[in-house]
């Protein structure tokens, strides 16, 4: 790798003050993550607060028909609100990072340091005195981010409490036990006698008799109903309302008399094996009539309301309805339709402040509002979060919904986002394919809702050419929480800019379509040289092109596929194993970039060779999960931009900053840091610094881009979910940058990715964010290309020829233009021409394939760009040739990840050990005798019941149907055991390759083959040992699978060690070969492939794309 060090030439827009302030508009549908609470104020009606867990606290003036963001907090995800009584100036705000406080209606807020780093699930007044307040260390049901800042789940019950209005605090102990989980969900003063107070938390149920100063346990119900998920009290304190856990889903609700504690079960009526919590009582229920809310987690069993009569200290009768559930047209569902409800917190209206008698529901990412009717004691719901767009409506399920615009609050985790004209698509984590047909004003996302599954998980989008018709790519599948089930590839060609466009898919997948493995595909990159041409790096399995995205949807048309080609190999953890950005060059086709985040990480150059090779090398050593690399031209220099921490020379902690290269990556040059941002925005604007200070880091999810004279990036800081800000540089002629800080009025400040637009003779930035959905401004002062004039002229001199060994027709041509966007290729079997190729700027050659046999083609040529197409070339003709079967292509490659161990880790390899079966086992890499490495992983088995319980698992991508693979790995043991041998699909149906297979080693040092020969094409296998039958010790190593490429050579009996004999196998599977000693092999290396006829030597040196062949090679499916 070359890499010089470069003295910046970074200038700082000093007279900053003189640039209007940006002004961002959010394009949101509204709501999205997940919404933690909704809390009325109980001073002023139709004043509400909404809890979110991305971009903190909202707050409606009009009972949520519009919501503004309240300020800036020290950590986002937010669990609890409360409005303290008599004052609705103050709020306080519980998130993972501590307790906020808030003077001023929420405009403000100060953190209360005695809670730093303990997250706040939980805040109550007393009633009478709003001085007094407790603040509950919990996390409701977000338990896998407890440990962000430190805390463990398990640990001493323990409430905050202050007496002073929030100016000093006390952490008071309600539960010594270290060993059980101590989260907080309900704090329940007693309205009659505020002095008592009721916990309910996963430890149980707790009072106080003392303004929370002191603590004693309540007995629970039973032995088996311990854990507590929530404790209400009655209006008149006499009797207290309470969830308890039992085992799997037995969330039970209990109801008891405060004195005299006789825990009376209240479930009839109700779903069983439902996770209940959080009851809340209406507060305008009298002594002995109750009206009880009860939600659910994550079981979408609807909101229920209990009708409870009270005889003394015994429940005399009781009733349930159902009274938020279906989207059963009664009300709007709003964009989110995920029906049945999941109805996770719900409260009455207060009985003060002017508030009339309702109901508020969350459900995972959208709000409600039911306005109570006396007269028939029912629910009228509405959604508080969007409203409907009727002008376009979406057809699905064989009904019409509307799109949606959002009432203020923002939408989520937004991946990507790309645009084309008036359709703007923003890929989504959970909400997927989230699309609006008139320029971001009104969205949905019902395409995403699929029989098959949702595609929940869109973390790229794009924008190619499919021969004429603009056509959105799309990396699309399931999955929730940011967890992408794999790696599925769709495209829709935007035909009529409307919801009338279909999705179709095109590869990935469990059975491997297109050639493309069902690794995630965290970018997909259309190249600025050929709009057809589009890139995807498939997660541990490397980098794919489709050379032309419109012959590939003609062939899906038609029930066929063409084989995306791997142009970059993904083999071990000293290679690039994901991709988080893939930039094309933008002046030369034969060049891409990619920002590696896992094996080798940093940016990678690859380039293609003469022959159609590619070949790639790292030319930077940076780091960062969400590294990006950006390539642009301007002024006809291009530039690349890397943003990410480290890299030799350039250290800064974990910090990022961005570098720029003017030479294809050889050197570079550090044009923005950390103080360059805190020189344009002072730490004394950001209002939680101080807070934060020293644990903020200098990251990013994403979020920086370059186009024409600029370049943007911001800083943000994922585990707090703040952003410092976003700062725009300017080029000058001379290659310097001026900075900008174009953070403005936007509230939440991080990016994933961002693009430059130019429409309405402008441009426009969009931005996607990680939480907040997606946002635009308009920016200024951008230096744009000289845009084409005309049309392009047409090519001429074309000429066709037959290569009869491929039955292949090779055309060149005479390129007459230099403002063409590519050429299209047509084709006539005697009636009207037909689109049947493209190609980009400035290629003179195209091969056609997959022709019919003897059949008379007749082909002409357009060149096209943005203001039309050109004339016609000259026609001509050419026959094809005889049927000539598809040559194989074998791929001798080891379709494993670090089979070798040689970067002495594990990974990816999933070592799995069933703790919760009582399996107990540790792996370890070093030297071993007989092993020519020094890098062996050695399993140590202590305990285990079955083979299952300890398995070492490696997933790859695909085996094809009738062809053979051979298994090969070196094992050995500390005495003669047997374990088992599985190549399997690696989720469900597990689906088995073949049989297993039993080997038997011993203390040699022993290299075994197996073959496999799939009936089926197989995809997201995974190759599996499974260890536990035996607790002496496994060693392996040089494990390899690769495609058979010659019939194996006998292998010779090994000597002098005596040859292991593996368990039989049931017939026909063959029984593994043993050789003996580590680093062996079986059978020769190379493929055997046909060559045919070589084309001749002058036509090569015309046909620039002659390795077309080997991208688009068709295979019938």
């Amino acid at each position: 790798m070359k890499m010089k060090l470069l003295a910046a030439s970074i200038s700082l827009a000093c007279a900053q003050s003189a640039l209007a302030t940006p002004n961002w508009e959010s394009l949101n549908p509204g709501a999205g993550g997940q919404i933690q609470d909704v809390v009325a104020d109980p001073n002023t009606a139709n004043v509400v607060y909404l809890a979110s867990d991305m971009e903190g606290v909202y707050k409606s003036l009009d009972n949520g028909m519009s919501w503004k963001p309240t300020g800036q907090l020290v950590q986002n995800r937010v669990y609890a609100v409360a409005v303290a009584p008599g004052d609705a100036n103050t709020v306080y705000a519980g998130s993972l990072y501590g307790l906020h406080i808030s003077e001023d209606g929420g405009d403000n807020y100060r953190f209360v340091e005695a809670t730093r780093n303990r997250s706040i699930g939980a805040i109550a007044f007393k009633p009478s005195d709003k001085n007094t307040v407790l603040a509950g260390p919990g996390w409701r049901d977000d338990d896998d981010f407890i440990d962000h800042f430190g805390e463990q789940a398990n640990g001493t019950g323990t409430i905050f409490r202050s007496t002073d209005g929030g100016d000093s605090w006390t952490e008071i102990v309600f539960d010594s036990d270290t060993g059980s989980d101590r989260n907080v969900y309900t704090i329940s003063f007693n309205p009659a006698n505020d002095t008592e107070i009721y916990l309910g938390t996963n430890k149980g149920v707790y009072r106080s008799a003392d303004s929370g100063a002191s603590w004693s346990k309540v007995a629970a119900p039973n032995a088996t109903h311990t854990r507590s998920k929530g404790v209400a009290v009655s209006p008149d304190g006499s009797k207290l309302y309470g969830v308890f856990a039992g085992n799997g889903n037995d969330w039970t609700l209990y109801a008891t008399a405060a004195v005299g504690i006789d825990w009376q079960p209240l479930m009839n009526g109700l779903d069983a094996d439902k996770r209940y919590w959080y009851p809340e009582v209406d507060p305008r229920s009298s002594g002995n009539e109750h009206k009880v809310l009860l939600g659910t987690l994550g079981d979408r069993a609807g909101l229920f309301e209990a009708q409870i009569s009270w005889n003394g200290d015994q429940v005399e009768s009781y009733s349930w309805a159902r009274i938020f559930h279906e989207a059963d047209g009664s009300f709007d569902i709003g964009w989110d339709h995920a029906s049945p409800a999941n109805a996770r917190f719900a409260h009455y209206t207060p009985d003060s402040g002017g508030w009339t008698r309702g109901v508020w529901s969350t459900t995972n990412q959208a709000m409600f509002f039911a306005d109570y009717s006396a007269g028939n004691n029912s629910y009228q719901w509405s959604n508080r979060y969007s409203e409907p767009n009727n002008a376009i409506q979406v057809s699905w399920w064989g009904k019409l919904f509307p799109t949606y615009s959002g009432r203020g609050t923002e939408s989520t985790y937004t991946y990507d986002v790309a645009v084309h004209g008036d359709y703007v698509i923003q890929g989504q984590g959970d909400n997927g394919l989230v699309e609006s047909w008139d320029g971001g004003v009104s969205w949905s996302n019902m395409q995403h809702r699929r029989a098959d599954g949702n595609l929940s998980d869109v973390q790229a989008v794009a924008i190619a050419d499919a021969w004429g018709v603009p056509t959105v790519v799309a990396q699309a599948t399931g999955g929730y929480g940011g967890a992408a089930v794999n790696g599925r590839l769709w495209a829709k060609k935007l035909v009529h800019h409307s919801p009338l466009d279909e999705w179709v898919e095109i590869g990935g997948g469990v059975n491997a379509k297109a050639g493309l493995p069902d690794g995630v595909f965290r970018d997909v990159a259309v190249s600025p040289m050929n709009p057809a041409k589009v890139f995807a790096f498939s997660t541990n399995h490397g980098l794919y092109v489709i050379d032309d995205i419109g012959r590939a949807l003609a062939y899906e048309a038609e029930g066929k596929s063409i084989s995306a080609k791997r142009i970059y190999r993904t083999t071990d953890n000293t290679s690039a194993r994901i991709a988080r950005t893939i930039a094309p060059h933008p002046t030369d086709e034969k060049v891409v970039f990619f920002s590696s985040t896992s094996g080798a990480q940093g940016v990678w150059r690859g380039e293609e060779q003469q022959d159609g090779s590619w070949d790639f090398e790292r030319v930077l050593d940076t780091r960062g999960w969400d590294a990006e690399v950006h390539a642009w031209e301007y002024d006809g220099q291009v530039y690349l931009l890397n943003f990410a921490s480290g890299g030799s020379g350039f250290e800064n902690d974990n910090h990022w900053h961005l570098l720029l290269s003017k030479d294809e990556g050889q050197t570079w040059e550090k044009v923005f840091s950390p103080s360059d941002a805190q020189a344009l925005r002072p730490t004394s604007l950001v209002k939680w610094w101080d807070d934060v200070n020293q644990q903020f880091t200098f990251s990013a999810k994403g979020g920086a881009t370059g186009f024409a004279n600029k370049l943007m990036l911001s800083y943000y800081d994922h585990r707090q979910q703040v952003g410092y800000g976003v700062f725009e540089g300017t080029l000058d002629e001379n290659g310097s940058i001026a900075w900008a800080d174009i953070t403005g009025d936007l509230h939440f400040s991080g990016m994933t990715n961002t693009r430059y637009v130019m429409e309405n003779g402008g441009v426009n930035l969009y931005a996607a964010t990680p939480g907040a959905g997606l946002w635009r401004t308009n920016v200024t002062s951008v230096d744009l290309p000289a845009a084409a004039g005309a049309a392009p002229a047409a090519p001429d001199g074309l000429s066709a020829i037959l290569d009869a060994s491929r039955n292949e027709i090779q055309l060149t041509w005479q390129d007459n233009t230099d403002v063409e966007t590519g050429f299209r290729i047509e084709r006539s079997t005697g009636g009207a021409f037909v689109t049947v190729g493209q190609v980009g700027r400035d290629t003179e050659a195209f091969i056609d394939f997959d022709l019919a046999a003897n059949t008379e083609y007749r082909y002409r040529i357009v060149a096209f760009n943005a203001l039309g197409v050109s004339d016609t070339s000259n026609e001509v003709t050419q026959s094809s040739g005889n049927a000539v079967d598809p040559i194989p292509e074998c791929n001798p490659d080891n379709l494993l990840i670090n089979g070798d161990f040689s970067s002495g880790v594990i990974s990816p390899w999933n070592f799995y050990v069933n703790t919760g079966a009582g399996a107990d086992a540790s792996h370890s890499i070093g030297s071993f005798n007989g092993y020519s490495s020094g890098q062996v992983l050695d399993i140590d088995l202590v305990a285990s019941a079955s083979a299952n319980d300890v398995q070492l698992q490696n997933s790859f991508g695909l085996l094809e149907a009738g062809v053979t693979y051979e298994l090969s790995f070196t094992a050995s043991a500390d005495a003669a055991r047997s374990f088992e041998v599985k190549i399997h699909q690696a989720q469900a149906p597990w689906q088995n390759v073949k049989e297993g297979d039993v080997i038997q080693v011993d203390a040699a040092p022993v290299t075994y083959t197996i073959e496999y020969t799939p009936a089926s094409s197989l995809g997201a296998l995974s190759l599996g040992f499974f260890l536990g039958n035996d607790l002496t010790s496994v060693q392996i190593d040089e494990v390899s699978l690769k495609q058979a490429c010659e019939t194996p050579t006998p292998t010779p009996a090994p000597a002098p060690t005596p040859t292991p004999t593996p368990t039989p196998t049931p017939a026909p599977t063959p029984a593994p070969t043993p050789t003996s000693g580590a680093g062996s092999s079986s059978g020769g290396g190379g493929c055997a492939v046909g060559s045919g006829s070589p084309i001749d030597p002058t036509l090569w040196g015309l046909l620039v794309l002659a390795t077309l062949r080997r991208f688009f090679r068709a295979t019938l499916k």
